[in-house]
C-alpha cells in the first residue's frame, strides 16, 4: 500500500466516524438547563448564607478575643511594672492600668501615673491601647462596666469585689466575659436576662 492510499482510506474512515458522531449527538433541553440552573442557585444562595453567618460569628469572636487579650495586657504590665513605649502616654510614677469602656463600641487600655491624666479622653488619645468595633451592629452591653483598675505589683482589680459579666452583642447573639476580681479571664456562656 502506498502513502497515498493509506491517507485516503484514513481521510474515509475519519469522516465515517464524524458522520456517526453528528447522527448521535444531541443537546440539552429546555427543561434539563432549568433544573440545573435551579440547583445551582439554590446551592449559591445555602453557600451565600453561611458565609454571611460564619463571618458574623468571627466578627464576635474577634471582639471578645481582643477584650480578653486587652485586659490581660493590662494585668500583665502592671505586674511587670512596664511603662509604656511612648514616654507621652505615662508621666511621672507609673501607677497602674486602667481598662475603660468610653463608649458601647470601644474599649480603652490607659497608664495611670501620678501627673497624668487620670483617663484618656472619649476617642482614647492618651491611651496605650484601643479597639473599637469595626462593625456597627457590635457593642457591649449597656450598662457598660466600670473601668478596671490594675494597680501596679498587684493581680488583682483595684475595688472589684465580685466577678463582672461583660457582654458583647450583635447579630442576634451574645459573647460573655467573665472578670474576676484577681484579675482571671473567661469566657462564658450568657446568662438569660
Amino acid at each position: 500500500m502506498t502513502e497515498q492510499a493509506i491517507g485516503l482510506l484514513l481521510s474515509k474512515i475519519h469522516k465515517m466516524f464524524r458522520l456517526i458522531n453528528l447522527r448521535n449527538q444531541r443537546g440539552f433541553t429546555l427543561v434539563e438547563l432549568i433544573i440545573v440552573l435551579t440547583i445551582i442557585a439554590i446551592l449559591s444562595s445555602i453557600g451565600i448564607a453561611s458565609f454571611v453567618e460564619s463571618s458574623r460569628n468571627a466578627s464576635l469572636q474577634t471582639a471578645q478575643d481582643k477584650l480578653v487579650s486587652m485586659i490581660n495586657v493590662a494585668k500583665s504590665r502592671a505586674l511587670s511594672q512596664t511603662t509604656p513605649p511612648d514616654s507621652s502616654k505615662c508621666i511621672g510614677t507609673l501607677r497602674g492600668y486602667e481598662i475603660f469602656f468610653p463608649t458601647s463600641s470601644m474599649v480603652c487600655l490607659t497608664a495611670i501615673c501620678s501627673i497624668s491624666p487620670t483617663r484618656a479622653t472619649v476617642d482614647c488619645d492618651m491611651g496605650i491601647d484601643s479597639f473599637t468595633f469595626s462593625d456597627d451592629e457590635l457593642s457591649f452591653s449597656n450598662p457598660l462596666p466600670d473601668p478596671f483598675y490594675f494597680p501596679i505589683l498587684s493581680d488583682t482589680i483595684e475595688g472589684l469585689n465580685s466577678p463582672v459579666q461583660i457582654d458583647i452583642t450583635g447579630y442576634g447573639k451574645q459573647k460573655s466575659i467573665i472578670v474576676n476580681p484577681s484579675g482571671v479571664v473567661s469566657t462564658a456562656t450568657p446568662t438569660p436576662n
